[in-house]
């Protein structure tokens, strides 16, 4: 609704050409990241009092560069260009099925974006471990644990082949929740090389999921697989295996 309602006021902004992302909370509140190689021209007067922030090319141009979100009971800050489920309600439904199906010393999270799915089952490891390539989701993922009251996460930017080196712990569990293009060779190459008892999988595409399943299947089974209604009204379903070491 918020968003269909700025697209329709869109006289605080000129813009030639470009590419906008419009983004919401549970306010209701709008952040805005244009990218463009044209003038932008802006008038902040006319600026709804619900745009709490605007980015252009990577800048901050009005007010704030991130929003605050709930996805259950945990608060999250999400910056501009981070990651962020687009249904919480779902979003709390994966929490649950992680919660009750990892435990453990220590947890990787690939992929793990703000923190989210690590912070969620924090509780339930001595410590978690979060790995992500967007530099401004591994502040949001620090600052998120903090504002959780997570002590037990450590968190690194870059790649997770060269990460890893430094990391000296075996990890009874892993979550990998990976882009719509599924996990590269290499990554998968390291987590059969790594051998965790258990992998949570969560994937929002159905197709290179059983690609990837199929690759891991010589040293994982499936045990459980969950589909979720993450994207009402599309056919594209979120989908959360938990795999088991054979």
């Amino acid at each position: 609704r918020a968003i269909n309602a700025i697209i329709n006021k869109h006289d605080f902004l000129s813009i030639e050409d470009g590419e906008i992302i419009i983004r919401t909370n549970y306010l209701e509140e709008i952040l805005i990241e244009i990218r463009s190689d044209y003038n932008v021209k802006m008038d902040k007067g006319l600026i709804p009092k619900n745009v709490i922030g605007i980015v252009l090319n990577n800048r901050t141009i009005y007010k704030n560069n991130y929003f605050e979100d709930y996805i259950g009971d945990y608060k999250f800050r999400v910056s501009y260009n981070s990651f962020f489920q687009v249904n919480n309600y779902m979003a709390g439904e994966i929490f649950n099925i992680l919660k009750n199906n990892l435990k453990g010393e220590n947890l990787l999270d690939l992929y793990c974006g703000v923190g989210t799915l690590g912070i969620s089952v924090a509780h339930n490891f001595k410590r978690i471990y979060g790995i992500e390539v967007i530099g401004n989701a591994i502040k949001d993922a620090k600052t998120n644990a903090r504002i959780n009251k997570i002590d037990n996460a450590f968190y690194y930017v870059g790649d997770t082949a060269k990460i890893l080196k430094d990391i000296d712990v075996y990890f009874d569990s892993i979550i990998v929740d990976p882009p719509r293009s599924g996990l590269n060779k290499e990554t998968i190459t390291k987590i059969i090389e790594l051998r965790p008892k258990t992998i949570a999988y969560v994937s929002c595409d159905p197709m290179t999921l059983a690609r990837d399943l199929s690759i891991l299947y010589d040293n994982y089974y499936v045990e459980k697989a969950n589909v979720l209604n993450m994207f009402p009204n599309t056919y594209h379903v979120e989908c959360v295996c938990i795999l088991k070491l054979r």
